[in-house]
């Protein structure tokens, strides 16, 4: 009774459920993907619901990083007030422009750097992963474009002008600086493809 008094009269859970209420319906709906995904890989047994959203607020520091990500274009509060509120991870740096992070977004540990043009729906990214600019693509282009259900385990590095295709692994440790095609397995430095479309392949990238 007293952790659940705690918790209910938070900074965090009082402006956060606020800020929940008052979101467009975009960001919401990005919001309630992202924690369908922790519901699915990390907190079994909480079915979504605003209170439940709130609850996590209080508990994860991770989760509250991608919410301050989620609604920080959106919400009055100045960036740097909303980090001091929610107590933001700095280990995690969502510094990629807001809305680009598409909604079911899973960071399962502190320690990475998140900078890309573009993510899709349902990714996951690993601790101390770093996303990041590089070598520029032809149409000059230095960030890369992650597509959807891309999974990035810890330690991978994936930097500059690149596209990393639907339906990707990309495995620990591994150095990705060139493009890669859909549903396909990456692993090591230099990175090949070990997995396409189900097929055992070794192709360099």
């Amino acid at each position: 009774m007293k952790e659940h008094l705690k918790r209910i009269l938070s900074m965090k859970y009082l402006i956060g459920n606020i800020i929940l209420n008052k979101a467009d319906g975009e960001i919401q709906q990005k919001i309630k993907d992202d924690y369908n995904r922790y519901l699915e890989l990390n907190y079994t047994g909480r079915e979504y619901s605003s209170k439940n959203i709130r609850i996590l607020l209080y508990e994860d520091s991770v989760f509250r990083t991608i919410f301050v990500y989620r609604i920080r274009e959106s919400c009055k509060i100045p960036f740097s007030m909303l980090r001091k509120i929610f107590n933001t991870v700095e280990a995690v740096e969502l510094v990629s422009e807001p809305g680009i992070i598409g909604g079911g977004l899973f960071v399962g540990h502190k320690g990475c750097v998140v900078l890309a043009r573009k993510i899709g729906d349902h990714c996951t990214i690993g601790a101390y992963s770093v996303i990041g600019g590089g070598q520029p693509n032809a149409d000059g282009e230095v960030l890369p474009v992650l597509g959807n259900n891309v999974c990035v385990h810890a330690n991978a590095s994936i930097f500059g002008g690149i596209h990393i295709g639907d339906n990707v692994t990309i495995g620990a440790g591994a150095v990705v600086n060139k493009d890669v095609p859909d549903n396909c397995v990456v692993v090591g430095n230099p990175a090949r493809i070990v997995r396409q479309n189900g097929v055992r392949v070794d192709i360099p990238l």
